[in-house]
């Protein structure tokens, strides 16, 4: 393979990268320079950050009937790996992980206001970053049975099942900043009839940074080991 192909191919590469994490990009720097517009400045569709203050109680949370405007569910379970031994003729040990085994959001839309107007929320699909949730270390059997009109925990068991269940949930009348997708269908409707429907909702400005920093390394990731492929690749060929 010549040298021109290999060039070729990581550029190519570098230049899909670029692409495919051009959003991500654009919202680190729209948070790092802490330009969040007002609800009124919002586009009418695309991508989309907002900060305001929630509206009033609407829901309770499933499991300690907290107030809120929406609520997040997650269940993890603690999974045992077995680690190998460097040598082969020793026992290996084991290692523990968290694994996300349920997780449910609630539906219900939701305001956020500032002093230009206010915008629907959308939660159902989001990911919370809230320092307002409560711990639940190896809940009992009523504590599960709570979560059954929101998430399947007939399958969960409690036997030999290592659990914990986080309880996010927005306050109401607190602060919120919400990244998503907004599509204003009707250029008459006024902002308060628009919808984000958000992708992550989080009560501090560093979270949504480590958030989509993280994604964006990920995504960096994937890209490094496509390039060492094609380097490898390319020295394979060679001989």
């Amino acid at each position: 393979m010549d040298k021109y192909y290999l060039f070729l191919f990581i550029g190519f590469v570098i230049i899909f990268w670029i692409l495919f994490s051009a959003p991500t990009i654009q919202k680190i720097i729209m948070i790092l320079r802490k330009r969040i517009p007002s609800v009124s400045a919002l586009p009418s569709k695309g991508s989309v950050a907002v900060i305001g203050i929630t509206g009033p109680k609407i829901l309770e949370t499933p499991i300690n009937k907290l107030s809120c405007v929406a609520w997040q569910i997650e269940v993890q379970e603690m999974i045992k790996k077995v680690i190998e031994s460097e040598h082969s003729q020793m026992p290996g040990g084991y290692g523990y992980s968290w694994k996300t085994i349920r997780e449910s959001t609630s539906i219900d839309l939701f305001t956020i206001s500032d002093n230009t107007g206010s915008i629907l929320i959308q939660p159902s699909s989001s990911k919370m970053i809230l320092n307002t949730q409560v711990y639940i270390p190896n809940p009992n059997i009523t504590t599960i049975n709570l979560l059954d009109p929101y998430t399947d925990t007939n399958t969960l068991g409690l036997s030999s099942r290592v659990l914990v269940i986080y309880e996010r949930f927005v306050p109401p009348k607190k602060q919120v900043y919400v990244i998503g997708e907004i599509n204003q269908s009707n250029k008459t409707m006024s902002s308060a009839q628009r919808k984000i429907a958000a992708q992550v909702i989080s009560d501090r400005l560093d979270h949504l940074n480590i958030f989509y920093t993280r994604r964006l390394l990920i995504n960096l990731g994937y890209a490094m080991v496509i390039i060492i492929f094609g380097c490898v690749f390319y020295i394979a060929s060679l001989y």
